[in-house]
């Protein structure tokens, strides 16, 4: 089978293939670019749950005959920040896509590698983590858990926030050793299968993939695949650190039989310097009194 990896996603608006009266239509739809060993290509999907059964309304494969390019004369399109995405010459056989970008910069190829940056993942996270839509909040044993209405996000979101009295990056690096196989908190990860390790990112990132039992009769067991990456705090320039992940589609793993695909939206952790002193405070969903007692002794063996 043919390893592959996604090099970039997201919404898009593309014209209709079939006109009506004249007119065609625009509708939102989620884009994937693929690259992998025989060449790259472009799939769009009706709706997220076709990505997790590898269902693209669409797919294409690119070539030095088959390209984006830039709108040419004659072209002009009523959609803001359009390009188009066909045959580099002229061929009735084939059709030319047409699509438009919620922001200019996706329609300059000379700044693609730009857009590709991992930041803007992690700069929406904690964007997410700071927002103020975050209610039904409960505060116990200095540990505060808030929910996100169903209005601000289509997906369950829990937030749990509290104070360790350690620096960021030593809870950072005690986090990375946890997690890890035979680590303090390696539970939920035990069963993990590192698909592929994405290089081409800074930092590097990882396409994992695990399953998971549902104690509850019967339920489905569930399994996820997901895209990951730790963001120490010499890259965010804010002391800021943590982990950034979103549900992903890789080749090797397509739909299990029997299994139930979890799909996570932008989720992860954030550490970052205590306000008012050097505490850390911390979004993360799991005990988080355990946490803070192994990271304490942690720092402390660190200390000597």
């Amino acid at each position: 089978m043919e390893e592959e990896f996604v090099v970039k996603e997201g919404w898009v608006v593309k014209e209709s293939g079939q006109a009506v009266l004249g007119q065609t239509n625009w509708r939102k739809r989620w884009c994937r670019l693929v690259r992998g060993s025989n060449g790259a290509s472009w799939s769009y999907y009706r709706k997220m749950d076709d990505i997790a059964s590898n269902q693209p309304a669409g797919r294409i494969e690119l070539n030095s005959t088959y390209a984006a390019r830039e709108l040419e004369e004659g072209e002009r399109k009523k959609k803001p920040n359009c390009f188009a995405l066909g045959p580099v010459f002229d061929d009735f056989a084939k059709r030319t896509y047409y699509i438009s970008c919620a922001i200019p910069q996706q329609t300059n190829l000379k700044q693609i590698r730009e857009l590709f940056n991992i930041f803007s993942f992690w700069a929406r996270l904690c964007q997410i983590i700071e927002s103020e839509n975050w209610k039904k909040t409960d505060t116990k044993n200095g540990v505060t858990v808030s929910r996100l209405s169903f209005t601000h996000n289509d997906k369950a979101a829990v937030k749990i926030e509290g104070v360790i009295p350690v620096p960021p990056d030593i809870a950072f690096d005690y986090l990375q050793l946890a997690m890890k196989k035979g680590g303090k908190l390696d539970q939920p990860f035990r069963g993990e299968e590192v698909l592929q390790k994405v290089e081409e990112s800074v930092p590097h990132a990882s396409i994992v993939y695990n399953k998971y039992s549902v104690p509850l009769p019967s339920a489905a067991p569930r399994d996820v695949c997901l895209q990951r990456m730790w963001i120490p705090s010499y890259l965010t320039r804010n002391g800021t650190s943590g982990m950034v992940l979103w549900s992903t589609y890789h080749s090797h793993i397509p739909q299990v039989q029997g299994f139930t695909r979890v799909l996570a939206d932008l989720s992860g952790f954030v550490l970052s310097p205590h306000t008012s002193s050097g505490l850390l405070k911390v979004g993360l969903r799991t005990a988080f009194a355990h946490i803070s007692n192994l990271v304490e002794q942690y720092y402390k063996c660190v200390q000597g």
